[in-house]
This record gives C-alpha cells, sequence and structure tokens, in this order.
C-alpha cells in the first residue's frame, strides 16, 4: 500500500494494535481497518473527505461515527475498544 490511503490506514491499524487485534482488509478504495478486542471491534474507513467509524459489540453493530480526520476516528475507536468489559 503506497497510496495516501493506504498510509493513512496502515498508521490507524499500528496505533489500535496497542489495545487489540488489528489489519488492513478489502482492495483499491474499498479498503478498511478492521480492530477485534474480543468483546468490542471496530471498523474505520474514509467516506470522502471524511471518516467513517462502525461500532461493534460482539458481532452486533451498536452505532455509527462520521468524523473529520483519521486522527479524531482513531482516537474514539482507541476509546470503544479501551473500554470494553473483559
Amino acid at each position: 500500500m503506497t497510496d495516501d490511503y493506504g498510509r493513512e490506514l496502515e498508521a490507524i491499524a499500528n496505533r489500535l494494535s496497542a489495545v487489540s487485534a488489528t489489519s488492513v482488509r478489502g482492495n483499491g478504495s474499498g479498503r478498511f481497518v478492521f480492530s477485534d478486542q474480543g468483546a468490542r471491534a471496530v471498523e474505520l474507513s474514509r467516506n470522502g473527505d471524511s471518516w467513517w467509524v462502525e461500532f461493534f459489540e460482539g458481532e452486533d453493530v451498536t452505532h455509527d461515527e462520521t468524523l473529520s480526520s483519521s486522527d479524531d476516528a482513531t482516537k474514539v475507536a482507541l476509546d470503544w475498544l479501551s473500554n470494553a468489559k473483559q
């Protein structure tokens, strides 16, 4: 992944890997970061000029958020994953 989007996804994955199993999935513009902490998971992707985060409890989507930057998206994802009940 040598394009800008790919580099952003890799940077997000590196930050999230500190708290959960994380990977970049998909191809081309359909790529996204998936991070699974066990009890909770998140999926992050760029949507135009914004970042979309989908939040999971187990296999159920609980909510999603659209944020203005990859840094903001990563912060809310880290908070979600870090505050999971073990």
